[in-house]
C-alpha cells in the first residue's frame, strides 16, 4: 500500500550509490499507453502545491478526441471530490503526452495537480520520440532521464514487484525511483496501463526532513460508453443558488508581521466575503530580509475576531489539530470559514514559529498579522443563476472556432464543437427549439461574431447568445 511505500522511502541506504537501473522485464512504457475513448480512472491524489498535499479524489473519463489546430487531443470529463466540495469540468489532453493543454476554470487547480503527479512521468516517457519528444522507455533501460532541478538525479527503473492498490492488484509493476535529498521517491507503472497506479515522492531539500511532494493511488478504472458522471452536481452550482459567489476575483496584501519577524503575503477571494459563504485564502510566508525566500516548516494558526474583539473561530481547533503547518511556506484553503452575520471582522494570522510539526516552537518566535475584513450580507435574491457561467467555455472551443473563422476547417467541425457546449449545458436549449435543417449553412454573420469573440472584442456571454440563436433556429442539431 501507499503507506508502506512511503515509510520505506526513509529507510537507511548507502549514500554513495551508482545511478544505474534496468529490470529483467521485456517491453516499454509511456504515459497514456493504451488510452482510449470510454476509459475512466479514479485516483486519490495530493500535491504539495495544493494545501500542503491535501488529498482529494480525481475522476476522469475520456469522452472522445477532437482536432485542435493540427493536433488531435483527448477530451476528458472530470469530477473532483475535495472534502465537501465537488467540482466538474472538461480537460483537454495531448496524445503524445496526456498533459492538460486546457481545462475549465472550475478544475484548473486540480488539473495542475494531475499534471504534476499522475502525468508527471510524461516529461520523460511519451508516445512519440520525434521532434523533441522523449518517446517510450524500455523497462530494461539503465535510466529514463535526469531531473535537472535536483542536481541531475536519474529516473531509474529499479525493480519488478506485485503492488496492491484499491483499484486492484498488479503482479508485474515496475518501480521507477529517484533520490531526493536523502529520501527515495517511487512511482509504480504497469505495462499496457495508461497511468501509474501508485506513487510516493518527496521534495528535494538540502537539509532537514523532506516534505511530501505528491502521492496518489488508483482507486478504480474501467470503460463506459456514456458519461459516468452525468448526474454529479458541482457544489459551485449549489453555492450560486445559495447566494455565494462563483469564481470571485482575488485581492492580495503583503505585510510584515506586527513584531517584524516575518513577511506574509495573504490573497483572498472575494475581497469582501459573503456571510455564510466560504472564501479562498492563500498564504505564503517569506523571510523579512528577502521576500523571494519562502520560510519552511511554518507552524501557524488563523483566528477570527468579531466586531467586539471576541475570537469566534480558530482554524486549528476546527481541524482538530494543535497548530496548522506548512512545510513549504505556502498554503491554500478554498473553504476558509466566514461568519454567518455581516460586519467588520479581523482575521489574525498567528505565526508560532519555524519547526517540524511535532516540535514545540519558542515563545520568542511568536508573531502575528491582523487583516481587517468586511463580511457583506448574503442576498440570495440577487445571486447569480445556478447555471455554470459562460467562462466555462473550454479553451479548445475557441481554438476550433478560430480555425473555422480563418477557413481552415468547415462548418461541420464548428457545429460539432457547439454541440459539445450544448451537451455540457453551457448553451441553453429550450424545449421549443426548431428542428434541424439538414445541410443548412451557418449564416455569415455568425462567423463575423465568432471572429470578434476569438479576437477578444466580445465576451463569452455575447458569443453564447449568438450561438443560442443558431440552436433556436434549428441550424444545429441537439439530439
Amino acid at each position: 500500500m501507499v503507506a508502506t511505500a512511503l515509510a520505506a522511502a526513509h529507510a537507511p541506504e548507502a549514500h554513495a550509490q551508482a545511478q544505474i537501473g534496468g529490470v529483467s522485464l521485456e517491453g516499454e512504457w509511456y504515459v497514456g499507453e493504451g488510452l482510449g475513448v470510454g476509459d475512466y480512472f479514479s485516483y486519490n491524489v495530493c500535491h504539495i502545491s495544493y494545501k500542503e498535499c491535501k488529498e482529494f479524489r480525481f475522476d476522469f473519463w475520456i469522452e472522445g478526441d477532437r482536432l485542435v489546430g493540427t493536433e488531435s487531443k483527448w477530451i476528458a470529463q472530470v469530477v473532483v471530490h475535495d472534502g465537501a466540495k465537488v467540482a466538474k469540468g472538461t480537460m483537454e489532453l495531448g496524445k503524445v503526452a496526456p498533459e492538460p493543454t486546457g481545462s475549465s476554470d472550475s478544475i484548473k487547480t486540480y488539473s495542475s495537480v494531475y499534471k504534476s503527479s499522475i502525468a508527471w512521468l510524461s516529461a520523460f516517457a511519451t508516445a512519440y520520440g520525434g521532434d523533441g519528444g522523449e518517446g517510450p522507455k524500455r523497462f530494461g533501460a539503465a535510466s529514463w532521464g535526469k531531473i535537472a532541478n535536483i542536481g541531475g538525479e536519474q529516473i531509474l527503473p529499479k525493480e519488478v514487484a506485485s503492488v496492491k492498490v484499491r483499484g486492484g492488484t498488479f503482479e508485474e509493476a515496475v518501480v521507477v525511483s529517484w533520490r531526493t535529498g536523502g529520501a527515495e521517491s517511487r512511482v509504480w507503472v504497469v505495462d499496457g496501463f495508461p497511468f501509474p497506479v501508485q506513487a510516493g515522492t518527496w521534495v528535494h531539500v538540502s537539509e532537514g526532513i523532506p516534505p511530501q511532494e505528491y502521492r496518489f493511488e488508483l482507486l478504480d478504472y474501467g470503460t463506459s460508453e456514456s458519461n459516468p458522471y452525468e448526474g454529479v452536481v458541482a457544489t459551485a452550482v449549489e453555492g450560486a443558488a445559495a447566494g455565494c459567489p462563483v469564481d470571485p476575483e482575488l485581492d492580495s496584501t503583503k505585510q510584515t508581521t506586527t513584531g517584524g519577524k516575518y513577511l506574509i503575503k495573504a490573497t483572498r477571494g472575494p475581497e469582501e466575503p459573503v456571510a455564510g459563504c466560504d472564501m479562498s485564502l492563500l498564504l505564503s510566508f517569506h523571510s523579512k530580509y528577502d521576500e523571494t525566500e519562502f520560510l519552511n516548516q511554518v507552524q501557524y494558526d488563523i483566528l477570527v475576531a468579531d466586531p467586539s474583539g471576541e475570537v469566534v473561530y480558530t482554524a486549528s481547533r476546527a481541524e482538530g489539530s494543535r497548530v496548522l503547518y506548512s512545510g513549504s511556506g505556502q498554503t491554500r484553503n478554498d473553504e476558509m470559514w466566514v461568519p454567518d452575520e455581516p460586519g467588520e471582522y479581523t482575521y489574525a494570522i498567528l505565526v508560532r514559529g519555524l519547526a517540524p510539526s511535532n516540535t514545540q516552537t519558542r515563545l520568542d518566535e511568536l508573531d502575528s498579522l491582523q487583516i481587517p475584513i468586511t463580511v457583506v450580507p448574503n442576498d440570495a435574491a440577487t445571486a447569480p443563476a445556478p447555471a455554470m457561467p459562460a467562462a466555462a467555455v473550454p479553451s479548445w472551443i475557441k481554438s476550433t472556432t478560430g480555425f473555422w473563422v480563418d477557413g481552415h476547417t468547415g462548418d461541420a467541425e464548428f457545429v460539432a464543437a457547439i454541440e459539445f457546449l450544448v451537451r455540457e449545458g453551457v448553451i441553453a436549449v429550450s424545449a421549443g427549439s426548431s428542428p434541424a435543417t439538414s445541410g443548412a449553412a451557418v449564416p455569415p454573420w455568425i462567423k463575423d461574431t465568432a471572429g470578434f469573440w476569438v479576437d477578444g472584442h466580445i465576451d463569452d456571454p455575447q458569443f453564447v447568445s449568438a450561438i443560442e440563436f443558431l440552436v433556436g433556429q434549428g441550424i444545429i442539431a441537439v439530439g
